[in-house]
């Protein structure tokens, strides 16, 4: 991605299959359902995964993103011919709002002149319903997504 702000090189790095960190750490749901913000974590994982798994079905790939500024999003999505849509994942609906502001927020600082227009602006949650907001970002639950 080009972007007016300098990025940080540091690699983002997920298991193949987000069970075995939590299998290697001996966590069990009911450790998640106590740390939801480890919980958020390991469904990041599941969501990269599956973000991965459908953008190669297309022909494209995934990766992070984040500035010197401690500015990020959690994936884009990069599809032949230059398409790309950005990624925010959310366990909890109550940072839907936040999510969006930051989503936003990115799309702002990308040289669109270089990159094009992002095809969709999307937070993936773990529960309710999909649609898109007034301000364009879409909403989608993990369940709905596919390639």
């Amino acid at each position: 991605m080009r972007s007016r702000s300098r990025l940080r090189t540091t690699a983002t790095r997920y298991f193949v299959d987000p069970s075995i960190g939590i299998a290697a750490l001996g966590v069990s749901s009911e450790d998640l359902l106590n740390d939801l913000e480890a919980a958020g974590y390991h469904f990041e994982a599941l969501v990269v995964r599956d973000l991965r798994i459908y953008a190669q079905a297309l022909g494209g790939h995934v990766d992070t993103w984040r500035d010197e500024n401690g500015n990020e999003v959690d994936a884009v999505i990069t599809l032949p011919g230059g398409r790309w849509a950005v990624v925010e994942i959310k366990m909890s609906q109550r940072d839907v709002d936040q999510a969006a502001i930051g989503l936003k927020s990115f799309a702002q600082r990308v040289n669109t002149g270089k990159q094009g227009q992002p095809e969709a602006l999307i937070i993936v949650t773990a529960t309710g319903g999909a649609g898109r907001r007034p301000d364009g970002v879409n909403v989608v639950p993990i369940t709905a997504l596919a390639p």
